[in-house]
């Protein structure tokens, strides 16, 4: 049975489960009356972390019955095949009450003309949200599909991350041809193209730089320009490079009084002072601290005046760390309680207690276990997670904002040469697109 399955992944799930498709199962089981519009609203908003509401979601599932957890398991297998492989699902039916799901290797939505049962919005919804935006808008100012004028107003006044999904509501009350025609527009974006990220990387403008790969690609001053005029209400701004304080914070605690030490922390440290530097930022390195010596270089940093003529900050943090913060240098299991709590961390940047960075992003950058969760370490190169992160903001951050190059990040964990944890991404809350345009 399907409960008794699902039932067994629990665990799993919770621990490997993106918050991508945590919202894609809420939506799906919204669309097939198994949840409520309060059950799904409590799953998103009484809990903080992606865990949490995985953890609310899959309970809520598994109390509702077999049927239920079926479509779960079959949305997994068609939106997520990669946590399908984790978790080892089959969309198979386990009777013959349950419908056979559709191929979950499709790349591409069918022509008009395919009789493949295939939904294309669902195919919509599970494209990236830059390239959706960027296309919708297109479609929307084309007055492709005749829009009443109170539905162009809902998507223009929309954020930018809830545009795609403001547009779908609108189109799915017209009929089926609709769907297919906007999902033709994607097809005939690039003909030749094999894949969406390669219609990305086509799409006009400068060639890509080409520094070497242990190299910051810089942005294009032109690039810079025309993004920042087509884009201005939806990016964060930048200021003139000339006018700003930029700051960012490192803390590494390698040595500890009751833990193992951290043998290559100094690499990790290294390249991000040299990633942060190259991205404009004045870099401040904090080592071997408490958690109440944390707290306190954080309140100071906090409260350097540099800030008010910043537009951003970025904090790393690199420890051992258990589910809920990081570990100070005297933390003991049985004994010193020695952790800076993550929410501690939030109050001190929120924007009610740090004015002089109110709306603006602040990049909370974690390289620590979280208890069940282990963070990789290798003592010749530096950790795993923060090898990757650099070398994916050297690669990607002169033409991807920044969800997306942590989104690279995440990616190239998918089939990583050694045994790792994936990262994850928690407490998003910018409203607009953060570009760092290095090189301006």
């Amino acid at each position: 049975m399907a409960d008794k399955d699902l039932k067994g992944k629990r665990k799993q799930f919770i621990n490997s489960v993106s918050m991508g498709t945590v919202n894609g199962l809420l939506d799906e089981l919204f669309e097939k009356n198994v949840l409520n519009q309060e059950e799904m609203e409590r799953v998103k908003c009484e809990n903080a972390t992606v865990m949490d509401k995985a953890r609310a979601l899959i309970d809520s599932v598994l109390r509702k019955g077999p049927r239920a957890c079926q479509i779960v398991i079959c949305h997994i297998c068609e939106e997520d095949t990669h946590l399908a492989e984790t978790l080892g699902l089959s969309s198979s039916p386990q009777s013959g009450n349950s419908q056979n799901t559709t191929d979950s290797e499709v790349a591409f939505p069918p022509l008009p003309e395919d009789k493949h049962d295939k939904n294309p919005f669902k195919i919509l919804e599970s494209v990236g949200k830059e390239l959706l935006t960027g296309v919708l808008q297109d479609l929307v100012e084309k007055d492709v599909l005749k829009l009443e004028e109170a539905e162009k107003k809902k998507f223009h006044d929309a954020k930018p991350g809830d545009k795609p999904r403001v547009f779908l509501n609108s189109v799915r009350q017209k009929p089926k041809e609709a769907g297919q025609a906007i999902v033709q527009t994607f097809l005939n974006m690039d003909k030749h193209s094999t894949s969406l990220e390669a219609s990305v990387n086509n799409m006009p403008g400068p060639a890509e730089p080409e520094e070497s790969v242990d190299a910051l690609k810089l942005c294009p001053r032109e690039n810079f320009v025309k993004l920042c005029k087509q884009r201005a209400e939806e990016i964060y701004p930048i200021k003139e490079r000339k006018d700003r304080t930029r700051l960012a914070l490192i803390i590494c605690n390698t040595t500890f009084d009751h833990l193992s030490l951290r043998k290559g922390a100094d690499l990790d440290v290294a390249g991000m002072r040299r990633l942060l530097t190259d991205l404009g930022y004045s870099v401040h390195v904090k080592e071997e601290l408490t958690a109440k010596d944390m707290e306190s270089e954080l309140r100071a940093f906090a409260a350097r005046p540099e800030h008010k003529s910043s537009d951003s900050t970025f904090l790393v943090f690199m420890s051992h760390g258990i589910l809920s913060g990081i570990c100070g240098t005297k933390y003991s299991a049985e004994g010193d309680p020695d952790v800076l709590a993550y929410d501690t961390i939030f109050q001190i940047f929120n924007n009610r207690n740090c004015l002089s960075l109110k709306d603006k992003p602040k990049v909370i950058i974690v390289q620590a276990c979280r208890g069940d969760h282990v963070s990789w370490r290798d003592v010749n190169k530096g950790s795993l997670f923060i090898t990757q992160l650099i070398t994916c903001f050297q690669k990607y951050s002169w033409c991807s904002h920044l969800e997306e190059v942590f989104r690279k990040v995440q990616q190239s964990f998918e089939k990583p040469n050694v045994r790792a944890q994936m990262p994850t991404i928690e407490r998003l809350s910018m409203t607009r697109y953060f570009y760092l345009f290095p090189g301006n």
